[in-house]
């Protein structure tokens, strides 16, 4: 199926959805909670979520830049230092940005249930994980300094280009089973 996609930079495509008919949207995952998403999914099937908080974290992850081979990088060494970071940096403010997200305000399920409201508890113990497949997708990515990678000359367009980014890329943007977009082009 061939798609079409619409730059939206002002992080409401929510509403953009409701409109283009024939465009898919794709959006961080921010600090929704599973559940959230999976309402989202049913109200919106235009509207794709990425698996992780954004898309650096999908960028910079490290099976991601492995599979470039690049000489010396070492993901353990790369996750090291992410876990180092994320330690150090404890998540605040997580209810505040939640409520910036426009889905939880207009999907009349999330709408109805306050959602943006909601106690972020499965966000806050996701983060706290030690492991890294559980707190890696709420992890803010693009608050971390990149200095650990910085020896390696990785240019973003380059990542964006690897072969795991664009598997993961057209995986988000598949129809979750069972739904099917309200278009074809």
């Amino acid at each position: 199926m061939n798609s079409g996609f619409l730059t939206v930079m002002d992080r409401q495509p929510c509403a953009r959805v409701y409109r283009i008919p024939g465009y898919l949207a794709l959006r961080d995952r921010d600090f929704l909670m599973d559940d959230e998403i999976r309402a989202i999914r049913l109200e919106l099937p235009n509207l794709h979520i990425l698996p992780f908080y954004s898309i650096e974290n999908l960028l910079y992850h490290p099976e991601n830049i492995g599979s470039l081979e690049i000489a010396d990088f070492d993901a353990g060494d790369w996750i090291s230092a992410i876990r180092e970071w994320k330690s150090a940096n404890p998540l605040r403010e997580v209810k505040h940005e939640r409520g910036r997200i426009q889905e939880l305000r207009t999907i009349p399920s999330l709408a109805k249930a306050k959602a943006a409201e909601a106690d972020p508890k499965e966000i806050y113990d996701a983060y706290a994980s030690d492991d890294f497949e559980r707190f890696y997708p709420v992890f803010p990515q693009q608050r971390m300094p990149l200095d650990f990678l910085s020896r390696f000359g990785l240019a973003r367009d380059r990542l964006a280009r690897a072969p795991w980014f664009r598997r993961q890329v057209r995986a988000a943007t598949m129809p979750p089973s069972g739904i099917e977009p309200e278009f074809s082009v």
